[in-house]
Parts: C-alpha cells; sequence; structure tokens
C-alpha cells in the first residue's frame, strides 16, 4: 500500500492528480484514494518512498527526474503513545474494580494489559477510569505514592 500518498497537502494531491489528467475535486479521502488506486496500477512510475517533497513522474517524453527526499523525511524515530488513545481503549475494556474482589480486578486488568500492549505507566493514568466509589476516593488520596504499577498492585 503506498503509505506515502498519507503525507500529501491537499494541494499537493490536486497538482499530483492534475499532471496525470485524473479528477481533482473532492475531498482529500477521495482524492487520497484516487492517487493510491493509480499508484497501486502503475507502481513502476513511482518511488516508493516518496514524500511531500515528491517530484511528478515525467510527461511523455521527458527524461525521468529523480524524487526529492529530505533527509529528515529518512529518519524513523520512536513515537511516544498517545495517552488520550490508550485512556479511551482501556475506557473500552468496561473493566471496572467495584471494591469486592481485588485480585480478581488485578488479574483481569492483567490480562487485558497484555492484550492490547498497555504499559504501566498508561494503567496509572487509566486508574481513575478503573476504579469506582471508595477505591476511587483512596486512589485519589494516595496516587502521588505510585511510581510504577507494582506499587499500586502492592498496596492495592
Amino acid at each position: 500500500m503506498p503509505v506515502w500518498v498519507n503525507l500529501l497537502r491537499k494541494e499537493q494531491l490536486v497538482e499530483l492528480l492534475k499532471t496525470l489528467g485524473i479528477d481533482h475535486t473532492g475531498t482529500l479521502d477521495k482524492l487520497r484514494r484516487r492517487l493510491r488506486r493509480i499508484v497501486i496500477q502503475i507502481p513502476t512510475q513511482f518511488e516508493p518512498r516518496v514524500t511531500p517533497g515528491y517530484r511528478m513522474p515525467p510527461a511523455d517524453g521527458e527524461s525521468p527526474a529523480a524524487p526529492v527526499v529530505p533527509a529528515a523525511a529518512t529518519e524513523v524515530g520512536p513515537t511516544a503513545p498517545d495517552p488520550a488513545k490508550a485512556m479511551n481503549q482501556i475506557r473500552k475494556w468496561g473493566c471496572h474494580f467495584d471494591g469486592k474482589n481485588p485480585m480478581a480486578f488485578l488479574e483481569r486488568v492483567e490480562e487485558l494489559r497484555q492484550v492490547y500492549g498497555c504499559t504501566d505507566g498508561q494503567l496509572l493514568l487509566s486508574l481513575p477510569e478503573l476504579l469506582r466509589g471508595d477505591s476511587l476516593l483512596w486512589y485519589r488520596n494516595c496516587r502521588e505514592a505510585w511510581t510504577d504499577w507494582t506499587g499500586f498492585c502492592r498496596d492495592f
């Protein structure tokens, strides 16, 4: 799948589609879908690691020009997990501590954590979503004491 198409801004897509003689009207998603279809049909005309600095493939009769790939675009660094996405996922678990069986609660959270690949930090941040009633009040009073998930589990 030509992922680089997702990096192009709408103006770049319009320019590219105009040059290719393809309908260049519509939403950003529609334009990207059109270009992806073309890239998949004729992959040899497009450099696979193209970025927003991409130059158009040559028109008939012109000599080919090499695509411009800025150095920064080829560097891939680690991305920090988005806490909002993690919290939303944890909210969807529907797992809450009701004050009755703490060991069963911790076991269930651990199962879900492994399946969804949540980090200790994400679990600590999501405790207000996981706890209810008196346990939530307890958490609010003690939260500064925990620096990791293991510490919370021990105290819990």
